[in-house]
């Protein structure tokens, strides 16, 4: 029997976490996006896989929380659950849908295509630096609440804000 693709109902986020947590080295295991986001696919009563469609705006919304159970990859459960949050995206007007994959040609063959033929995305993690950290425990800032960084043009104690 083919699972449901369905969305996601109040009380599953916990069998959400738990496939997620399967695949530690390929999927964020904090931030997840809130149950409303999520389809699953259902078998039977047991979760089998998920998906999330976290949308940023009209014009972009990103997959994310891509995981099917080992027992049922290579079934179409992925492909299915990518369909339901295109679907999800169309219905509510995003013009654009991207995800960050470890795995470009199973998202290839649902339609997607690196953007203007770039081959690779590049991203910088503010929370990945010392400097970072000590500036969200301490609330470094100007009264205006802006992070103030040393113009190097302008000598080491001139602040520019961004």
């Amino acid at each position: 029997m083919a699972p449901v693709i369905r969305p996601a109902e109040r009380g599953e986020m916990r069998a959400i976490r738990r496939l997620i947590a399967k695949y530690p080295q390929l999927l964020m295991q904090t931030d997840l996006p809130r149950t409303p986001s999520f389809f699953v696919a259902d078998l039977d009563g047991r979760i089998i896989g998920c998906a999330a469609l976290q949308i940023y705006s009209r014009r972009l919304a990103e997959i994310r929380s891509l995981a099917v159970d080992p027992d049922h990859r290579h079934a179409g459960v992925g492909r299915r659950l990518v369909e339901a949050c295109q679907l999800r995206a169309a219905e509510r007007g995003v013009t654009q849908v991207m995800a960050v994959t470890s795995s470009p040609q199973f998202f290839e063959r649902s339609g997607f295509s690196t953007f203007k033929r770039e081959r690779i995305a590049l991203f910088w993690d503010t929370s990945s630096t010392a400097e970072a950290e000590a500036e969200k425990k301490d609330g470094v800032g100007n009264e205006e609440g802006e992070r103030e960084i040393p113009d190097a043009g302008a000598g080491a104690n001139a602040p520019a804000t961004l």
